[in-house]
């Protein structure tokens, strides 16, 4: 690839982050004039925004594609099977092809291709493997057959061949007892595990700017950080600093996963 065209490259991605927030109090800033707006009726409060936003920043989104795309389900954030298809193709580094082979009433097939990895995974999702879910009976499922298949083939497809890009992310589909807009299907029944606690608040009573500069303190080190031993040190001292809460802790950890990324993508 030509200087020229990594050159404009940056440009464009320089662009699109134009609106990006560049700090914890930006962050909250733009999350509370995001829920003043009432664009985004689904969001009640800044603090649910900022979770949307910093759990968006893990998954390498811009801050509109999280609120957007992302939605919190039982106290999981899930994103739609096309969204999770694209996040898929945006990762040219990791992800050579992610490509539909087949698409009926009957049956759904994709096929991908890791980079680095010796051959395509290819994978399929059929009526009958719906029917064994128990999901046919559904509204979605009776409208749109082609398109329910499709979304749950691409959700096991994206899953199993690139859990370092989805990070454990499921469809709105597989996690709600309600139906959801779109075409996705609705399962009865959530998984068994116990659901996360809800968000702490930090036990040191810190101003906004003193939550700030702590923020700016844990900045500096990860993006000084040689390795990925080092990085997960940084989340584990944020996890375990009293001084700030879940909000805090969710963006230095999606900070820490774009270093992460940097450090692979030059070490390939």
């Amino acid at each position: 690839m030509s200087a020229m065209v990594k050159h404009e490259e940056q440009q464009q991605i320089a662009a699109s982050r134009a609106f990006e927030p560049s700090s914890f109090v930006d962050a909250m800033q733009v999350a509370k004039a995001l829920v003043e707006s009432r664009l985004f009726p689904g969001i009640k409060s800044p603090e649910a925004a900022f979770a949307l936003i910093a759990t968006g920043r893990e998954l390498g989104l811009s801050m509109m594609q999280s609120l957007r795309g992302l939605h919190v389900i039982e106290g999981r954030p899930t994103l739609s099977a096309d969204a999770m298809a694209g996040l898929c193709k945006s990762r040219k580094d990791v992800c050579a092809y992610f490509r539909m082979v087949e698409s009926t009433d009957k049956v759904a097939r994709y096929e991908t291709q890791r980079v680095g990895e010796p051959s395509p995974t290819s994978m399929s999702f059929s009526w009958e493997d719906a029917q064994r879910a128990g999901s046919t009976n559904k509204d979605n499922w009776r409208k749109y057959p082609a398109a329910m298949l499709r979304a749950r083939c691409i959700t096991a497809l994206a899953r199993a061949v690139y859990p370092d890009l989805l990070m454990g992310i499921y469809d709105p589909d597989e996690l709600s007892r309600e139906p959801v807009r779109g075409t996705y299907a609705v399962v009865t029944e959530l998984p068994t595990e116990t659901p996360p606690a809800p968000p702490s608040e930090p036990k040191y009573e810190a101003t906004p700017e003193e939550l700030d500069r702590i923020v700016r303190v844990y900045v500096s080190v990860i993006e000084e950080a040689k390795t990925v031993a080092d990085l997960m040190d940084v989340y584990k001292s944020a996890r375990e600093d009293d001084r700030i809460g879940e909000a805090q802790v969710s963006y230095v950890k999606g900070l820490c996963s774009a270093r992460r990324a940097q450090l692979e993508g030059k070490a390939a």
